[in-house]
């Protein structure tokens, strides 16, 4: 009896252990897509914003991972004909993902992403559980988001576009923020 209760402990350890690094537990992954103006986009939009769409988990591959790949994959035929568009180029390759201690360090190749591509990697990854700051980079140097004086930003937080126009609709909170339509 004691052995089998030292066993229904080693299960239930582990089976957390891997729900915190996102190997289960998260039926879904959300991602930040872009999503444009006119005809095509969501009611009452003013400019492009990122906006959440659900991915259904897959089983083996970490969420973060697994956000940073479906942004490459970009919207399904049914998401583009709802106004959303390419977020992350194709061009742009993920060699590297790593968590320690709440912060996702992303190690890309090729194209670096545009300004709405680096938010939606910070949106993306900082929606996942226990993920609070990004830190970008491309061929191993800092990268994707700058200082007025051209130094790149180390460590990304959602914090960091507060009141952006490219911020998702419904995290707008203060009313000086740009505002999209009701």
């Amino acid at each position: 009896m004691k052995d089998l209760c030292r066993l229904c402990v080693l299960a239930l350890a582990a089976s957390l252990a891997a729900a915190g690094c996102g190997g289960g537990g998260d039926e879904t992954v959300t991602i930040y897509l872009v999503q444009r103006l006119g005809p095509d986009g969501p009611p009452g939009q003013i400019a492009p914003v990122l906006t959440p769409v659900e991915r259904e988990a897959r089983e083996g591959l970490g969420a973060a991972r697994q956000a940073i790949l479906e942004l490459r994959v970009g919207p399904s035929p049914d998401e583009r004909a709802r106004g959303f568009r390419n977020t992350l180029s194709p061009g742009t390759r993920l060699l590297s993902v790593r968590e320690v201690r709440g912060a996702a360090t992303v190690d890309l190749a090729g194209v670096e992403p545009d300004q709405l591509a680096t938010a939606a990697l910070v949106y993306s990854l900082t929606g996942l559980r226990g993920v609070h700051a990004v830190r970008l980079r491309l061929d191993r140097k800092p990268c994707c988001a700058y200082t007025h004086a051209g130094t790149a930003i180390r460590e990304l937080t959602r914090r960091s576009y507060t009141g952006w126009t490219g911020e998702p609709c419904r995290l707008r909170t203060s009313p000086t923020h740009v505002r999209c339509r009701a």
